[in-house]
């Protein structure tokens, strides 16, 4: 069966995706860039598991498909999800696949985090808030794209200090889902007590991949930075580096960084990277490779 996802919000696909993998009764897939081992995989019959779920993460112009093809892979039992930002649906391909797509426009848009990004500068101007780039991540992953509670929030805030902190933002305005924001906080901070019951609130809401997914993005971002401070590069050098629109953020970035080396960032990032791969392929105990994390 195929299952084509489009867009740039890589939260919400995966969340798609272990969306149609619990429907099916399935708990894990596979994941590859290679069209043929990916057609490969959803015609094969595994002998391990009665049907199996492959994601082929596909740029646009890569996407070549023999359009006869096209009804084996959906009579097949296992799933084959093609993940790709964009594609034209005026294509021969892009008939073909159309009845396939899932697309972005049939999904919530308070999912697009551009949206989210924008609401926050629009209420913070409409009540003549001076918020942080700190402040303004700690929003954009606490409130889950939660518009009325973003408003309500940022109203009360106004009354209280218009240039709020951290700390006060988040008393006012707790995160409506634990997110892994305080979990990076934890192992940068070696409080390694405090992470089995964390990961325990955090997999009331999510599952283990998606965390190790949040973990990933923050830690790649650090040693980024680290690495850009140690080759003596400016702030809009890392932003270009790193990816970040406005470099100014790279001031909180600098102080996270600054009590740990390139080395130890590189070697988090790796400790994520193998726990990632033992838990698709084997069991393994989250909280116990988190608290190994926090020997940096």
């Amino acid at each position: 069966m195929i299952i084509l996802l489009t867009g740039d919000d890589t939260t919400l696909i995966e969340q798609k995706i272990q969306y149609i993998l619990k429907k099916n009764n399935l708990k894990k897939y596979s994941k590859t860039d290679q069209l043929k081992e990916a057609y490969f995989k959803c015609l094969t019959q595994s002998l391990i598991d009665s049907v199996t779920a492959t994601v082929l993460q596909v740029s646009p112009k890569d996407l070549k498909l023999n359009t006869s093809s096209i009804a084996k892979l959906q009579k097949s039992q296992n799933l084959l999800f093609i993940v790709c930002e964009n594609f034209d649906g005026r294509t021969k391909l892009g008939q073909a696949l159309k009845p396939y797509l899932l697309s972005e426009s049939t999904l919530p848009s308070n999912w697009n985090k551009r949206e989210i990004k924008q609401a926050i500068d629009y209420y913070a101007k409409q009540f003549g808030l001076n918020l942080s780039y700190e402040v303004k991540d700690y929003l954009l992953l606490a409130l889950n794209n939660n518009f009325p509670l973003l408003r309500s929030g940022l109203e009360t805030l106004a009354l209280l200090s218009l240039s709020p902190s951290l700390e006060l933002t988040k008393e006012i305005i707790p995160s409506v889902h634990a997110t892994a924001i305080d979990l990076k906080e934890m192992i940068l901070r070696r409080r390694r007590e405090e992470i089995s019951t964390y990961v325990t609130k955090l997999k009331a809401v999510t599952n283990e991949q998606m965390i190790l997914a949040s973990l990933s993005t923050q830690f790649t971002l650090l040693m980024q930075t680290a690495i850009g401070s140690s080759q003596n590069l400016n702030d809009s050098d890392i932003a270009k580096l790193a990816e970040i629109k406005n470099p100014k953020r790279l001031y909180f970035l600098r102080k996270e960084v600054a009590q740990i080396s390139v080395e130890q960032l590189i070697w988090l990032n790796q400790q994520i990277k193998d726990t990632q791969f033992q838990l698709r392929y084997h069991t393994c105990d989250l909280s116990a490779r988190l608290m190994l994390m926090c020997c940096w």
